[in-house]
Parts: C-alpha cells; sequence; structure tokens
C-alpha cells in the first residue's frame, strides 16, 4: 500500500502535458513526416516549401483545418500526398528526419512571420510529371513545382 501511495505522489509531481501541448506535438510529427517524404532530398528552400503548402491547405478553407487530417487526406480514393498510400513501406533515417523536424517546428511556430517561399501555394507535384491541373503555377523550387 506503500509502495501505491509513493508511486501516486511521484506521478503528481511530474510536469503533465496539457491537451494543446500534445495535440501540437502531433501536428508537428505529421507535418515533419510529410515534409520528410516529399521533400527529403530538397533543399532547406524546397523542405520548407512544402512545410508552406501543408499549412496553406489549414488556413485555405478549401481543406481541413488541421495539418494530420490534411496530410492524411484522401480525394476520390485518392490521397492528396502520394507517400501516404505507401507508408506502411516507408523507412525513415532518423537523423535526417530530426534535421527535417526542426524545420516542421519552425514552420508550425513561425509561419505568420517566415516568408512563404510558394507565395501562397496549396499544390505541389515533382517536375518529373506534367499533369493539367488548370491552376496558377507560383514557383519552381527544385523538383517540384507549385500552384495556387
Amino acid at each position: 500500500m506503500l509502495k501505491k501511495a509513493v508511486l501516486i505522489s511521484v506521478l503528481m509531481m511530474l510536469p503533465s502535458l496539457s491537451h494543446s501541448t500534445v495535440q501540437t506535438k502531433k501536428q508537428i510529427d505529421c507535418l515533419a513526416t510529410n515534409i520528410y517524404h516529399e521533400a527529403k532530398g530538397e533543399s532547406r528552400k524546397g523542405k520548407l516549401a512544402v512545410g508552406f503548402v501543408t499549412i496553406n491547405r489549414t488556413k485555405s478553407g478549401k481543406f481541413p483545418k488541421d495539418i494530420c487530417a490534411v496530410v492524411h487526406q484522401k480525394t476520390n480514393k485518392t490521397f492528396q500526398f502520394s507517400w501516404v498510400r505507401n507508408k506502411k513501406n516507408a523507412k525513415v533515417n532518423s537523423e535526417l528526419y530530426a534535421d527535417i523536424k526542426d524545420i516542421a517546428e519552425l514552420v508550425y511556430h513561425n509561419y505568420d512571420d517566415l516568408d512563404d517561399p510558394t507565395n501562397g501555394s496549396l499544390y505541389f507535384h515533382s517536375t518529373r510529371i506534367n499533369p493539367k491541373w488548370g491552376k496558377k503555377k507560383t514557383v519552381v523550387i527544385n523538383n517540384h513545382v507549385f500552384y495556387k
């Protein structure tokens, strides 16, 4: 009984994570994972650009307001981000992911104070493909073409 009382006392002294802290961590993790899979081979600017598109979507009114919902969104049986369909097979380089998580945290916490390298884009694709989207092209950064 004494062990249980001591354990409860210790647990009560530990700092608790608020719901908003847990939710923020989850959003940053989803953002970092999306940047990782979409832009791991890109420059820092290219990684920032993917982060901005992801958050731009949450603020646009055209997509979910939650980063994780944007990342995992499926429209007409097609995922918005192609890597999501194959995520079970995705291997992650932990060192690279840690660097990308820093970028995700930067974009997440400073979105309003940073210059958006995509000029407000909501969409992008690889330069290797040429879809007929009918959207306004804003910029090409590394191996991605960005659109509004």
